[in-house]
């Protein structure tokens, strides 16, 4: 039973997520890869971009100026492309019913998701930083021999 507990508990702490404010750390984070990285690296960052900003396009612009940039996005395929059944979302606080077989809602996500991507493409290719997407449901390595179609 102890142990059984112990693992109940991990699993909360999972989802207390400590206060983070991203806007403050972000001046930070790039302080510091600024007197790690300073030229000709190859700097790989993966992240899912959901809070990328100007200021994140600066920073990366700034890196980009003298190194090798590539930029990976994370995305789920439920960001993508909604399956044609009806769901619950949860973020442990609020809870979702989300009719999957709406057909104009599914267009509106693909829609969004695939703007939201191409804005962020061209955003960063504007300063020579490669990007690309990769999903968290395939394996990585087939995803990262299709890149063409990426």
């Amino acid at each position: 039973i102890q142990f059984l507990q112990q693992i109940v508990t991990a699993n909360k702490e999972i989802y207390q997520a400590k206060a983070f404010d991203f806007e403050e750390s972000l001046p930070e984070l790039f302080g510091k890869l600024h007197h790690i990285i300073t030229h000709d690296f190859l700097v790989f960052i993966i992240s899912d971009f959901h809070r990328y900003n100007e200021s994140v396009i600066k920073n990366l612009a700034q890196l980009a100026l003298h190194n090798d940039v590539v930029a990976i996005k994370v995305y789920d395929k439920l960001e993508q492309q909604m399956p044609a059944e009806k769901m619950v979302v949860s973020n442990q606080t609020h809870q979702v019913n989300i009719d999957g077989k709406n057909k104009k809602l599914a267009t509106d996500l693909t829609s969004d998701f695939d703007e939201n991507y191409a804005q962020f493409k061209s955003d960063l290719e504007k300063h020579k930083i490669h990007v690309f997407k990769v999903n968290t449901s395939e394996p990585v390595e087939s995803q990262l021999l299709n890149l063409p179609n990426n």
